[in-house]
């Protein structure tokens, strides 16, 4: 059986006093189970031996009409107890997973699955026989219930203790269902009790980095006076073995403490996924046979690169490269790229001898290359071979590791594309997985801003989309998540 969480509730006989010693008390473990769910019953003789027990019990329940996930608690006289904890369980509720199809039409199915269960094995005979019908009467109710919440719920495993009675709906809280922690008797006893076993090491305790957990009520009454459990020096003096009093007035605190507000996935929830998951799996095939074109996965956003450069007659402006019919080599570019939240995003570069180079955007922003005013990432185009620069915005819904986008350089730069624009006054634009040539729009008494948008030219077909264009699509066309946005312009 792989790890579960287990609940102690310490046990005190009635008279104990302050110079009672640990043979008068000691801590019952409870547990939870799930009943026909648990993917870990094995074939082991022990697992094998349970499920036959949990199954006379289940159907003695089932004649006497009694609660399923209480019964298990029938021999050792905590079946009433039982009761009201799993009931305040069922109250309280927790929070099914969206995508639990099966707990979404059998609402509390994370609950009548549970089998409550005292591990009497750590029970001495005396202890059993002595305090069987009596034991420790409501007090355990508070630990019942966290037996439950973490079996029932996706709390990681863990041990804690826990005293206190179950009561109704706390006054003035009509918000949202709740149940209240009442007082018990024998507090400080109970404290005085974990504590002698702490020091007598024989605290049960998981993970030795994390406090024990030990849920109180907030209160408990001496001499007809109701004094605050923090206040009790027991607590201060269980601080020094890593037990944590924790004192609560409602059932919800401990359950957001513990972690156990959200309903653990059952394997029911599974077996309708895989006839949900079958039938659209069925479907995409089709349709993909249909279309015969591969499952994408694009970014929701389409990128935009917007490449400008300082003008050759006045640098403290910038212009479009759509309006500059050359690019000198040793001036700088000022891009504007997308945002594009929970996308990556890449520049490629691909200078005029086909020699590719791939860099990460936030690489950029991290060395210092965007600029913060104008947020704006400046490049320098020193050293790059003429005739063309290609400079293209990569977008992916999955990050490429290092290795991927070096590999990507590799495979463009192993085409030996030799980039070229062969018609005066054009230039290259990449959009959309295609590529159009467009006409560079300067005015024709210098550079200037030109009104309007970009005007698209239907040249003759031999300049539409030069072979070396084609190679570089097809080539990011196999990477079905990415998207991308550039131009090529002439170098000089």
């Amino acid at each position: 059986m792989s790890k579960q969480s287990l609940v102690y509730m310490p046990v005190v006989q009635k008279g104990t006093t302050e110079t009672g010693t640990a043979a008068t008390g000691q801590l019952l473990e409870v547990y939870a189970r799930a009943y026909g769910l648990d993917d870990d019953l094995n074939d082991s003789p022990v697992s094998q031996s349970f499920r036959v027990a949990a199954e006379a019990v289940d159907t003695s329940a089932i004649k006497h009409d009694w609660d399923r996930v209480a019964a298990p608690l029938r021999p050792v006289g905590l079946y009433k107890v039982g009761l009201q904890a799993a009931s305040s369980v069922r109250k309280l509720g927790l929070t099914i997973p969206r995508l639990a199809l099966y707990q979404q039409y059998h609402r509390q199915a994370y609950v009548e699955r549970q089998r409550l269960h005292l591990a009497a094995r750590k029970v001495t005979d005396d202890w059993r026989q002595s305090l069987q019908s009596t034991i420790e009467g409501t007090s355990a109710e508070l630990g019942l219930a966290l037996a439950l919440l973490l079996s029932a719920s996706s709390a990681r495993p863990q041990c804690v203790i826990a005293t206190g009675r179950l009561g109704g709906q706390p006054a003035g809280l009509l918000e949202f269902a709740d149940v209240e922690v009442l007082k018990v008797n024998s507090l400080p006893e109970k404290l005085r009790l974990v504590t002698r076993l702490a020091e007598q090491h024989r605290l049960p305790h998981s993970d030795k980095s994390e406090p024990l957990l030990f849920f109180t009520p907030t209160h408990h009454d001496v001499n007809g006076q109701s004094v605050a459990v923090s206040d009790l020096p027991e607590v201060t003096a269980l601080v020094r073995w890593g037990v944590k009093v924790i004192p609560i007035t409602r059932l919800s605190e401990a359950a957001r403490l513990l972690g156990a507000q959200r309903a653990r996935w059952l394997p029911q929830d599974g077996r309708y996924w895989w006839v949900v998951g079958g039938g659209i799996g069925l479907l995409s095939l089709l349709v993909s046979l249909l279309f015969l074109m591969p499952p994408q996965n694009l970014p929701l956003i389409q990128p935009e690169l917007v490449i400008q450069t300082p003008r050759p007659d006045d640098s403290s402006h910038l212009i479009d490269i759509a309006k500059v019919p050359a690019v000198s080599a040793d001036q700088r570019l000022f891009l504007k790229l997308s945002e594009h939240p929970g996308a990556y995003r890449y520049l490629l570069e691909l200078d005029g001898a086909g020699k590719a180079e791939i860099q990460d955007v936030q690489a950029l922003r991290d060395a210092g290359k965007f600029d913060r005013e104008s947020n704006m990432i400046t490049l320098r185009l020193a050293d790059m071979p003429p005739p063309t620069y290609t400079l293209l915005l990569l977008v992916s819904s999955k990050p490429l590791k290092a290795k991927e986008q070096q590999q990507l350089a590799e495979r463009i730069s192993a085409l030996q594309l030799k980039p070229a624009i062969n018609k005066s006054g054009f230039y290259y634009k990449f959009e959309g997985n295609s590529c159009e040539l467009r006409e560079i729009q300067y005015e024709a008494g210098g550079y200037g801003f030109s009104a309007g948008e970009e005007k698209w030219q239907s040249p003759p077909a031999d300049y539409l989309c030069e072979p070396w264009t084609r190679h570089l699509l097809t080539l990011l066309y196999s990477y079905p998540t990415v998207q991308f946005q550039g131009a090529t312009f002439r170098l000089q």
